[in-house]
């Protein structure tokens, strides 16, 4: 690698920026440009993000929009879950446009990198001074890519000995950057000061990592147990309201009258609630009752305000109101809090597995 790289060639913005962070007299080598596109580990995460936005934008329209009555309260809720979940997308795609942007370049005296920061305007830069030993850790992958550390951040280890890591992450070819990286920084002297020797000591995980604890792999059968029970009860309760929103039949029902109905709320105070009798016709043949297990009114409901209602065939006196919040919103919520439950307890059973293992290589069987 000599001269530029043979890839797109600098923006106008990047060479004055660079500039700006370039002292007297220096000048640039060499550069790259990270891998844009996600990785398999990082697109599972990309979906996983992007499953929660989804699953928590949509429970959230179940439960607050699911009502008969579409009023500006619950378009403006609407606008919010649609906002939600448009971030769902957005995200992952401004991760990918940051990275694609980014650079990675060599000169006389540093290495650089140069990081977008969309949304907002400019570019971040980090430089880092040239030395012999200025390459702490190299993580290789099966694709040729790979990551060159030039230094970890100041946060606490995570569960496998591992901190994020800084420097040139990501590029796509591996061997012939960290070759150029090497060959420029071999005439600088190592560095030997303690913050370079803080960053080595990181690389090694048998400084920080911690062997694998009971108490978490139990929270995880714990967390395990209760997933399955939710997402089982969520099923076997969405049963019945999937199948008439699957296989029922509907009509229009009419509000004809309201049954008042009086409660005993706490201590001696007592509230009205109304159930609304509804008027529809089947098959040329009109009923008219109250439907059970539909939508307790705080006020009387207007006379004339009319509701889907769902129904089979062989029993027209069956019916449901079409309401998504009653129908379906316990169940769902069941589901999304079974999964999220089995999806934390599968990644922490994961975790302390594969510490447990890695554990075990770094002290051996008797540690």
């Amino acid at each position: 690698m000599n001269g530029t790289s043979s890839q797109h060639p600098l923006s106008p913005a990047e060479q004055r920026f660079l500039q700006q962070h370039l002292q007297s007299g220096e000048q640039l080598l060499w550069y790259v440009r990270p891998r844009g596109s996600f990785s398999g580990a990082e697109w599972r995460n990309v979906l996983l993000v992007m499953s929660g936005f989804c699953a928590g934008g949509l429970l959230f329209l179940v439960l607050l929009l699911g009502g008969q009555e579409q009023d500006g309260l619950m378009t403006a809720v609407a606008v919010f879950v649609l906002v939600w979940l448009a971030l769902g997308l957005l995200i992952p795609l401004l991760i990918l446009l940051n990275r694609r942007r980014g650079v990675y370049a060599v000169t006389n005296r540093h290495a650089v990198v140069l990081k977008s920061r969309l949304p907002l305007p400019g570019c971040g830069a980090e430089l880092y001074p040239l030395a012999s030993n200025m390459v702490v850790e190299v993580v290789e992958r099966a694709d040729g890519s790979g990551d060159i550390v030039l230094a970890y951040e100041s946060t606490s280890p995570d569960a496998l000995g591992k901190r994020p890591a800084k420097g040139f992450l990501r590029v796509p070819h591996l061997e012939p950057v960290l070759a150029a990286l090497q060959q420029s920084a071999a005439m600088f002297p190592p560095r030997t000061d303690a913050e370079h020797s803080r960053y080595v000591s990181w690389s090694d995980p048998r400084n920080s990592l911690r062997p694998a604890e009971k108490g978490v792999k139990v929270l995880s059968v714990v967390m395990l147990l209760l997933g399955g029970a939710a997402l089982y009860g969520g099923l076997t309760l969405g049963q019945e309201p999937l199948r008439y929103l699957l296989q029922a039949e509907r009509a229009v029902g009419t509000v004809v009258r309201a049954e008042r109905e009086v409660r005993e709320e706490s201590g001696s105070s007592h509230r009205s609630y109304y159930h609304a009798v509804y008027d529809y016709t089947v098959n040329g043949q009109r009923y008219c009752q109250r439907v059970e297990g539909s939508e307790l009114f705080t006020e009387r409901p207007p006379l004339g305000m009319q509701a889907s209602l769902l129904y089979f065939a062989d029993a027209p006196q069956e019916v449901r109101v079409l309401n998504l919040r009653q129908l379906i919103g316990l169940p769902l919520f069941f589901c999304v809090w079974g999964a999220f439950f089995l999806i934390g307890g599968t990644l922490a059973w994961n975790t302390e597995c594969r510490k447990a293992k890695k554990y075990r290589e770094l002290f051996g069987e008797s540690a």
